[in-house]
């Protein structure tokens, strides 16, 4: 057996994944191969199954364990010959195996030194063999999302021979609940995410090294910022320090991805406690948002609506006191900034209406989370706690942004749809009046300006076309929120609120309900 099987490695020039195949073309007495799956497999990591071998009688093993002795002693000069070998033991099964007896003879036979070099040696080319057949979107992880969205991949990927695990045994990494980044930092992002995603492995790195990583290597940072958001809990090598290297100097790559999934809509934030993320990252960004300064202008320049206003309001309204110190000129970059990005949007109506698109830009879907309706209230107190020079840029923005809306019901369906969710979205910020407790007359003077422009431009077709739906005729759809249109059943609930309202911002939609009286045909949900 020993001569055979030196006879196939002392030949080896590269690492052989199919060591074993090769083998198995040879006769021998005291052991066997098998296959589970001859034929190439989509789902495998090298397209088919590797193979393994097996003792013909299990009082074999120190047979086979001095012959795996003799054959590293003799290759010890080639290094490809030693990994074959060691993918051999990986590749051999019987009653011990789970006590690494075999790859703890190897490690012993080659010494320290030298397993270190045979581990980086199989690693590379892992990286090459392990699930090549699958696409390579892109090499450059430079974002939270990127990282996140390969974890959460990986997670499904089929791997019955464990083949990745059994070379991490090389590199001393036998409990999978903590893996030392040093030791992993050599494997590409796919193989790299395979070991968090599955095992849910605790990455250890000391705070001092990380630092000084993450400040020039944009790679490296993002994938600690996703374990961030990944792993329960506070991991050890995070502190205020390298929070604030992510979230400043990383803004628009990490710093605003990992604020959205802190405090915007993530199903992560649902599941997961991030209350000391939440604390330091709050105290970053309230020490910018206090005064004018570069990075504020970048950050609110660069909103995106929906997403980044929910996660931006949210965390006001998580922080009270946050918006009693947001200074002004911060105050009219939000508003602005709210502005721009819904205008962008109308701006960009063939872009969404077309066939080959099925995106469209406000998730309604969402209306019902908690999140976006606070989201749409503070908005309308930004907008309406303007200085009067300053509101009137921004009802002049709305004005526009109406009229663009407008032709869009004279359009096809795709068009007609995204009208009227644009229109549910204004008159949504609009009547959030009701969430907002002591409205003073000048906000009041604001609300009835901006519903006024509604009233003129967009309300009546609105109307129109939203009563050709059953839910506004059927009473039945009482009985439920009909969620696919959130927007229409939310509008109704907070018409029915205010109508019912004793306060003066009832005073404030007096001509919006005088709008519906004489345009609605229906009697519509908030009148029942």
């Amino acid at each position: 057996m020993k001569d055979t099987f030196l006879k196939i490695l002392k030949t080896s020039s590269e690492i052989d994944w199919f060591i074993t195949r090769k083998l198995s073309k040879e006769e021998f007495n005291d052991i066997s191969f098998s296959f589970v799956d001859g034929e190439e497999r989509y789902d495998n990591p090298f397209k088919t199954n590797l193979g393994y071998i097996s003792f013909n009688k299990e009082t074999f093993l120190k047979e086979y364990q001095k012959t795996i002795t003799e054959l590293i002693n003799e290759l010890k000069s080639n290094d490809f010959a030693l990994a074959n070998i060691y993918i051999l033991i990986t590749r051999t099964s019987f009653k011990r195996e789970d006590d690494n007896v075999l790859e703890n003879t190897f490690k012993k036979e080659i010494g320290k030194k030298h397993t270190k070099n045979i581990y980086e040696l199989l690693a590379k080319s892992l990286n090459e063999n392990y699930y090549s057949q699958l696409p390579k979107k892109t090499d450059n992880y430079e974002s939270i999302n990127n990282w996140l969205e390969i974890f959460n991949n990986t997670a499904y990927l089929h791997d019955t021979s464990n083949t990745l695990f059994s070379i991490l045994l090389l590199a001393d990494i036998s409990s999978f609940q903590k893996i030392e980044y040093e030791k992993i930092k050599i494997f590409n992002p796919l193989i790299r995410g395979r070991l968090i995603s599955w095992y849910g492995t605790s990455v250890e790195f000391d705070k001092d090294k990380l630092l000084k990583l993450i400040s020039v290597n944009l790679k490296e940072a993002s994938f600690f910022a996703a374990l961030l958001i990944e792993n329960d809990g506070f991991p050890k090598w995070a502190n205020d320090t390298s929070l604030k290297v992510f979230v400043i100097k990383y803004w628009d790559t990490i710093g605003k991805d990992l604020f959205l999934h802190i405090f915007g809509i993530s199903y992560r934030n649902k599941n997961k406690d991030f209350s000391k993320l939440k604390t330091i990252i709050h105290s970053i960004l309230f020490e910018k948002i206090k005064t004018k300064n570069d990075f504020n202008e970048n950050w609110f320049n660069s909103l995106d609506f929906p997403n980044d206003f929910i996660a931006l309001f949210n965390w006001i309204h998580d922080n009270k006191k946050t918006l009693e110190k947001i200074d002004n000129s911060n105050h009219k970059l939000i508003a602005n900034s709210l502005m721009s990005s819904l205008n962008c949007i109308a701006d960009n109506f063939n872009e969404y209406i077309s066939s080959e698109n099925n995106y469209f830009p406000f998730k309604s879907f969402q209306l019902n989370e908690v999140k976006y309706q606070t989201s749409l209230s503070y908005i309308l107190l930004f907008i309406t706690t303007l200085d009067d020079i300053d509101f009137k840029i921004i009802k002049k923005k709305f004005n526009s942004l109406a009229f663009k809306i407008r032709p869009q019901y004279y359009g096809n369906y795709r068009s007609k749809y995204l009208a009227r969710n644009f229109t549910e979205i204004l008159l949504l910020i609009v009547l959030s009046a009701i969430n907002i407790s002591n409205i003073s007359d000048p906000i009041i003077k604001n609300i009835k300006n901006l519903l006024s422009i509604l009233n003129k431009t967009i309300l009546i077709s609105y109307i129109h076309l939203t009563e050709r739906e059953e839910e506004i005729w059927n009473k039945e759809t009482e009985k439920s929120s009909f969620q696919y249109k959130i927007g229409e059943y939310l509008i109704n609930d907070y018409l029915k609120k205010i109508k019912n309202n004793e306060n003066n911002v009832k005073e404030c939609f007096k001509d919006l309900f005088e709008l519906f009286d004489n345009v609605k045909v229906a009697e519509w949900l908030y009148e029942r």
